[in-house]
């Protein structure tokens, strides 16, 4: 029984070694088709060659160090310059934000992380800890065609103080649940939606707001979102909100009875372009320190109805085009304290209501601008029957692709005229050529065209493939560029007893010839036992296989070897053997694996 049980360890052992050899195969098949492969700030990170970023490595845990240090801007991520062609991005193994010391941690950030990504399309946060984070601003900035974002139970916001612009122009996100953010430190959250267009519904309902001082353009040009509920929001130290739900356009009620705006001063735009807002609750608006309203309702044209009774102006330097563009209002409450619209559309007004809600019949006031808070009560426009009844409107100045045109319309009833500025038509960019094609070593040059007006414009190509001078990993080889198709041997990633040095590497599409072994490459090994030496070595560095106590025996595959090349590259190993191509036998034995040449006596074979 125990001949038995000996036989049975024995074949999962056998089982167990060769799906480990597999596996070894498969991932060292996997880098070489990589992309591109590198280190940022010692956590590996590599492009397959279906356009995955992958950070980290699987199985393992890894830790950013110093990223305050070391990245502050798009450009200092190296997946920066494949920004372009990014389709998917996941965390491999478990990856640390930062491990540094917790008593004396002030933060790191990870600002830009991923911005200007164009093409990435999902990104799987979920092996990510940022428990240490204290700036995630811009972090997905730019990611136009951005859908699908899986947070993860170490996707943490609890030490960060900036998210401004996180999401800024993710302009394909239709949706967010964003229940798991802790943003009791955050500060800013300006431009936080700010350009997602395509945005229906988001979840802020676990949101904290008590420190944020500037709300700055938080949901503009937010143009699908219907609903946004931010009564949890506590806004006494925001000082900023202006533009705030500019562009909103299919909002059609807003409760801000919550809102506490003892604090501000800019509240230019906040509800600007909300064409569709019928209902705004502005509660107990606090404004007495607010210097700029400009454009505050501009363009509200569904509002019919709106309270600004507790409007404090005293401060008030700028109020122009306050209710620009607001067609459909007709009721406007005013307080003692108000400044009244000036260029509310319509020139009578009539007193019909006072602010308790006791009907009394007052005088008219023709243009409201002389209103002086003498009179407060509710008003209610009388010219023109009502709204005006515009007609289709007609172009009075034509657009280009970078000049905004004029729509005038004419109201049919009064002949009263409005007019509205038709956003310039943007260039229709083709495909565009080729100018200069890029290289292993430069970026290439593609010329766009207008299909409108003529007019051009440059992109960059990247770079075809790894540039001179930088270090790469392929399979279990660390190499150096060493020209625009040649590397040279640097060391193994995995010590292990068996080890070959191969003919070639393939990075992305690009094939390299490994024509050198560095100095020192295995210098010091304790595990390597057997080497084989590829077809393409020209020559061998210094010391190479010094005090490498296991390694006996060494195979030779080239016959390009000189001894100009090879000098002193057994110094200091244990090698007794040099198995070579018997072609070259005489010649080596010769020539170059003398004492003299390569620093001791062996036997070639």
């Amino acid at each position: 029984m125990e001949e038995r049980f000996i036989k049975r360890s024995a074949g999962v052992f056998l089982t167990l070694m060769f799906a480990m050899l597999m596996l070894l195969c498969v991932s060292a098949q996997e880098a070489a088709d990589d992309v591109a492969v590198g280190i940022c700030d010692e956590v590996p990170w590599r492009i397959t060659s279906n356009y995955e970023l992958i950070i980290g490595k699987e199985g393992e845990e890894t830790t950013f160090k110093n990223p305050n240090e070391t990245i502050r801007k798009a450009d200092s991520y190296p997946w920066y310059e494949y920004r372009d062609i990014i389709k998917t991005c996941r965390f491999a193994g478990k990856v640390n934000a930062y491990s540094g010391d917790p008593y004396t941690y002030r933060g790191c950030s990870f600002a830009c992380m991923f911005c200007y990504c164009t093409s990435m399309t999902e990104i799987d946060l979920r092996n990510f800890y940022t428990d240490q984070v204290s700036n995630m601003h811009t972090m997905f900035g730019h990611c136009t065609n951005l859908r699908k974002i899986t947070f993860g139970g170490g996707f943490t916001t609890k030490n960060v103080t900036d998210i401004h612009s996180m999401f800024e122009f993710c302009e394909s996100l239709e949706s967010l649940d964003l229940s798991s953010f802790q943003t009791t430190a955050v500060t800013s959250m300006s431009s936080l939606f700010d350009g997602c267009r395509s945005l229906g519904t988001v979840n802020l309902s676990s949101f904290r707001t008590s420190y944020v001082t500037d709300m700055l353009e938080m949901f503009k040009n937010c143009s699908s979102l219907r609903i946004v509920d931010v009564r949890n929001f506590s806004t006494a130290k925001v000082t900023n909100m202006g533009q705030m739900f500019w562009g909103c356009s299919l909002l059609e009620t807003l409760d801000l009875r919550s809102f506490d705006t003892s604090s501000a001063v800019n509240l230019s735009g906040m509800f600007a372009m909300c064409s569709t807002l019928t209902e705004l609750n502005l509660g107990s608006f606090r404004t007495e320190d607010v210097k700029d309203m400009h454009q505050l309702f501009y363009k509200c044209s569904s509002l019919k109805k709106i309270d600004i009774s507790g409007f404090d102006t005293g401060s008030l330097q700028n109020r122009n085009d306050l209710f620009e563009g607001c067609v459909s209002l007709t009721e406007i409450a005013l307080g003692p304290a108000s400044l009244p619209p000036s260029d509310a559309p319509r020139s009578t007004w009539t007193r019909y209501q006072s602010l308790d809600g006791a009907s009394a019949d007052g005088p008219t006031i023709e243009n409201l601008t002389k209103y002086d808070g003498s009179d407060p009560g509710w008003y209610k426009a009388s010219a023109c029957n009502g709204p005006h009844n515009w007609d289709g409107g007609v172009m009075t100045t034509e657009r280009t692709c970078t000049e905004d045109g004029i729509r005038t319309y004419t109201c049919i009833d009064c002949g009263a005229t409005k007019t509205e500025k038709i956003g310039a038509s943007g260039h229709k960019w083709n495909r565009g050529e080729v100018t200069k094609p890029a290289t292993s070593n430069s970026t290439g040059v593609i010329l766009y065209t207008c299909t409108l007006c003529g007019a051009t414009k440059t992109g960059t190509i990247p770079r075809t493939g790894p540039v001179v001078g930088s270090t790469i990993i392929s399979g279990t080889s660390v190499l150096k560029v060493t020209a625009p198709d040649t590397v040279q041997y640097e060391k193994p990633t995995v010590l292990g007893a068996t080890v070959i040095v191969p003919d070639t590497v393939r990075v992305g599409s690009k094939n390299f010839r490994v024509t050198s072994i560095a100095a020192g490459a295995f210098k010091g090994n304790k595990k390597i036992k057997k080497l084989t030496i590829g077809a393409n070595i020209e020559s061998i560095g210094a010391k190479a296989f010094s005090g490498a106590k296991k390694l006996k025996t060494i195979t030779v595959k080239s016959t390009k070897l000189t001894a100009a090349k090879c000098k002193k590259s057994l110094k200091g190993s244990f090698v007794k053997t040099v198995k070579v191509p018997k072609a070259v036998k005489k010649l080596y034995s010769k020539k170059i694996f003398i004492k003299k040449v390569c620093g001791r006596k062996v036997k070639v074979k």
